[in-house]
């Protein structure tokens, strides 16, 4: 195997652990509001949703992305709550749809769209947020 692919690898695996933090701190936060403090289900969706993107961020850039060159926090954070707000409407949408209209049980329907909004904030966030930087051109020194 290649170095390449296997950092590849590695940075998938890492990713998917911190997916993994953030969707125990979503669920976790999600069933507390729901359960105990009874917000509405779309609400409480929405806080615990940005609890676990301010945590996946923060550990993502410390270190599924560290030996990557990053974007200062203000421009990476931006474009990472941008990735964030699609997979939240994607999450707010799927369970509206699948909780809301059709009757399923929230948590199996959150679980569900974990795979498909982690899908998407991955490509995302690998291809965008934390792509790799082009190294500045180096001025010549010859004249």
């Amino acid at each position: 195997m290649s170095h390449a692919r296997a950092a590849l690898r590695l940075e998938v695996v890492r990713y998917g652990l911190v997916g993994a933090s953030g969707v125990v701190v979503d669920l976790v936060l999600l069933a507390l509001l729901v359960e105990v403090l009874g917000v509405p289900l779309l609400i409480a969706n929405v806080l615990s949703f940005s609890a676990a993107v301010a945590s996946n961020y923060r550990l993502n850039s410390w270190w599924t992305f560290r030996a990557r060159e990053q974007r200062s926090h203000m421009a990476g954070g931006a474009l990472f709550l941008f990735a964030a707000l699609v997979g939240l409407a994607i999450s707010e949408a799927g369970l509206w749809l699948v909780t809301t209209r059709g009757g399923l049980f929230y948590v199996w329907t959150k679980l569900g769209l974990v795979i498909v909004v982690f899908a998407w904030n991955y490509l995302f966030n690998n291809a965008i947020t934390f792509r790799h930087q082009a190294a500045p051109p180096v001025a010549s020194t010859r004249r």
